[in-house]
């Protein structure tokens, strides 16, 4: 990571600078000040990212270092009032070079996965068309299809990216994740030292204080901490590093996440290394050597540690499923009294007509689109993760990490960055089997 040119790095100075400043003083200032410091920093990305003289490589780097700032609007205020964001004018900014680029070329290039995602785009339009509220639902179907849209986009712009750029865009997702786990430091040191609120922030009772940083959800807030921390494992990994930066890293983003009390971010991160190490442990087993057993002993104790240390921040109800089960009881019921279609997207149609949305990827799809859309999303997913293990095995355990996170929490689709790192595996050439075989596990 430290072969980062200034101009790979200054974004985190920048954007750090631009989030803590709305964050802490965001509320008490006017908004058309936050909006003009937002208009110089990004001017300033831009204009130092742009000595690659690679417009696409620019936009993508821009839209990951906005991911902080995705759930807030343009002038550091509530997406609900006004939802327009950094990351909207990004993607819509790759959208235009990737219409240009059709238009150029005279076509567009699909892989087996952006045909995966251009299909299922379609079929979603099904649930879209039966919902309850047409405007509730659009709003949700963008949300969804703003993934799938991302890898057609990648698939057909990766030709226009060097190797070299692919991993700077890694690095960035990285640096912008550190950008938020400081961002909740600050803001529990605000809370507990200077007793003051700042950001989103919850008292929910007995010793859980819930931070969300510049997130409205706490959940997505720790996956995408947690996503972070496996990305720095797994990229040093295959560059053969192994150092203090690193452990530094992991311990920065891993103790962010767990400091928002949600526990979905530190159990899909515990679940990927266990995966993962199930793997060395058979290896080590097969050769008979004593790190099998060092493996099993570490796994063990990285178990019981994130236990104990979500234990001091969540309190009693640490192993309590929060209502989950009720709500995807409710959400099979809901798929069994309408199996082909569902209800329909909306997020607020769903609360209004049955409930809070199910805590789960699928029994979602399967109350709001039935089997048209569930089928269809299990094959997409499988189709992903197939290949990142193919293509890119520093994106698959981050992508498996994020997927994991979604079977405990409502609508993943819409956290955005679900969205950015799909974009990054579309953005990887494809590779045979036995060319892959130096980033294997």
């Amino acid at each position: 990571m430290s072969n980062a040119g200034v101009e790979d790095k200054l974004p985190f100075y920048i954007v750090l600078l631009l989030t803590l400043t709305i964050l802490i003083i965001g509320e008490s200032i006017n908004k058309n000040f936050i909006l003009g410091i937002g208009l110089l920093c990004w001017a300033v990305i831009f204009f130092f990212s742009q000595t690659r003289g690679n417009i696409v490589f620019t936009i993508i780097k821009m839209l990951i270092f906005s991911i902080p700032l995705s759930f807030i609007n343009i002038f550091g205020a509530s997406y609900a009032d006004l939802p327009i964001s950094w990351f909207n004018i990004f993607y819509v900014g790759l959208f235009i070079v990737f219409i240009i680029s059709w238009l150029k070329n005279g076509n567009v290039y699909f892989n087996y996965l952006s045909i995966i995602s251009v299909c299922f785009t379609g079929i979603s339009i099904f649930p879209l068309l039966v919902s309850y509220d047409l405007l509730d639902g659009l709003k949700q179907y963008i949300n969804i299809t703003t993934s799938f849209l991302f890898i057609t986009i990648g698939s057909h712009l990766k030709h226009n990216l060097r190797t070299s750029d692919k991993n700077v865009l890694a690095i960035d997702y990285i640096m912008a994740a550190k950008i938020t786990a400081i961002g909740v430091l600050v803001q529990v040191f605000y809370v507990n030292v200077l007793d003051r609120e700042i950001g989103k922030y919850e008292y929910l009772g007995h010793v859980r204080h819930a931070y969300g940083y510049l997130f409205n959800d706490y959940s997505f807030l720790a996956l995408y901490l947690a996503s972070g921390a496996v990305m720095v494992f797994f990229f040093n990994r295959t560059l053969g590093k192994s150092n203090i930066k690193m452990i530094f890293e992991m311990g920065l983003l891993i103790s962010a996440s767990i400091m928002t009390s949600a526990r979905t971010g530190i159990a899909a991160l515990v679940i990927v290394f266990c995966i993962f190490s199930f793997f060395i442990i058979y290896k080590f087993m097969l050769k008979g050597t004593v790190y099998a057993i060092l493996l099993i002993i570490f796994n063990l104790i990285l178990i019981v540690f994130s236990y104990l240390m979500v234990m001091r921040v969540r309190g009693i109800d640490l192993l309590a499923d929060s209502g989950r089960t009720q709500l995807n009881s409710r959400a099979f019921d809901v798929f069994l009294e309408n199996p082909l279609i569902g209800i329909g997207f909306g997020a607020d149609s769903y609360s209004s007509m049955v409930g809070v949305i199910p805590h789960n990827l699928f029994t979602q799809f399967l109350a709001q689109g039935g089997a048209i859309l569930t089928i269809p999303i299990i094959l997409f997913i499988l189709s992903v993760l197939w290949f990142a293990f193919r293509n890119d095995r520093v994106l698959f355990p981050v992508i498996t990490c994020v997927f994991i996170g979604g079977l405990f929490i409502p609508d993943v689709f819409n956290s955005r960055f679900l969205a950015v790192l799909l974009l990054l595996l579309s953005l990887e050439k494809e590779y045979p089997q036995k060319q892959v075989n130096q980033n294997s596990f």
